[in-house]
């Protein structure tokens, strides 16, 4: 099946979810079918990777779209709160870190909510849980390295509800993270912690603190409950980046597949080709890096493009003694 066709069958997924939606929204109100639909759908259109998990598992996508109905959160790009991405081979509904202040401030749970990085070369002191800390520090000069990052939200009584965390704190749980890992290892060319590390450092603490705001007055509100629900403990925050990176690689791997293919190459013949290569063990395409895969796919051209040749010539020559 063509990749269109696998867009406009996941397309007929989302407008079928319509009745659903409708009725799960109208126990919070304000969500709009028809404006989610057209997120839905661009989201799909712009991530062939996105769509074809959606195909593959399309309970997964009905139910990430359910949940944007649960949880409020709207899918426009341009707020930033929550997303449609592929993993593990599911399509989920990812709430963003901004997505997860402004539930608690819809919720009632507090009024505002922030977070900042915290420098060597700052001057910062922590006043307490229930204090703003005082943080000065020059944005245009060297800060130093990294110490730290605290978040602070208001709540509607006035007061605050500080957290913090040390950055070898923050930095544990980023090497835990399975964007990193991946990375590290040479499987990812970027990841959110590489590319956008004061943003994913932010959104670590907030992550933390946001479990203290549900403890609040609010705590039964149905769409808090089902954000916590539908985010497990060792879920990393993610942004579009992390679908870019996946993207790129998933395409690269099924072209190498696409040739091998063509060439009437098993897949058997080549793993054990790249074992001999890389000398190490290597199950699939997903286990080479980022410059193996590389590697292995200009080769694989350089065949496709000799054999390609060789049949114009044999249909030349084949037209010529006609």
């Amino acid at each position: 099946m063509s990749n269109i066709e696998k867009f406009e069958a996941t397309k007929e997924i989302v407008l079928h979810a319509k009745t659903e939606f409708q009725k799960i929204a109208s126990q919070i109100g304000g969500m709009k079918f028809e404006k989610e639909k057209v997120f839905a759908i661009q989201a799909l259109q712009n991530n062939q990777y996105l769509c074809q998990i959606a195909y593959q598992d399309k309970d997964s996508l009905k139910m990430a779209i359910f949940n944007i109905a649960a949880t409020g959160l709207s899918l426009n790009p341009v707020r930033k709160l929550a997303y449609l991405v592929p993993r593990d081979g599911k399509v989920h509904l990812d709430i963003s870190y901004l997505g997860f202040i402004q539930l608690a401030v819809d919720c009632g749970a507090i009024k505002w909510a922030k977070a900042e990085i915290v420098c060597e070369n700052d001057q910062y002191t922590f006043n307490g849980m229930n204090q703003m800390p005082t943080h000065k520090y020059n944005p245009f000069g060297d800060r130093g390295a990294i110490i730290g990052c605290y978040c602070i939200a208001k709540t509607h009584d006035d007061e605050y509800m500080s957290e913090t965390m040390p950055i070898s704190e923050i930095f544990g749980i980023r090497d835990r993270s399975k964007a990193w890992i991946a990375f590290k290892a040479g499987k990812a060319r970027s990841c959110p912690w590489s590319t956008d590390e004061g943003e994913m450092i932010k959104k670590t603490v907030i992550r933390r603190a946001y479990k203290s705001w549900a403890l609040t007055d609010t705590r039964q509100d149905k769409r808090f409950e089902k954000a916590i629900e539908i985010t497990h403990e060792d879920h990393e925050i993610t942004t579009a980046i992390d679908e870019e990176v996946v993207d790129q690689s998933q395409e690269q791997i099924e072209r190498i597949k696409g040739q091998l293919e063509y060439l009437n190459k098993p897949m058997a013949d080549s793993i054990e080709y790249l074992e001999r290569t890389c000398q190490r063990k290597i199950e699939s395409l997903e286990d080479l890096t980022p410059g193996e895969r590389d590697k292995f796919e200009s080769m694989l051209k350089t065949f496709v493009d000799k054999n390609l040749e060789q049949k114009e010539q044999e249909n030349e020559s084949s037209e010529t003694a006609s």
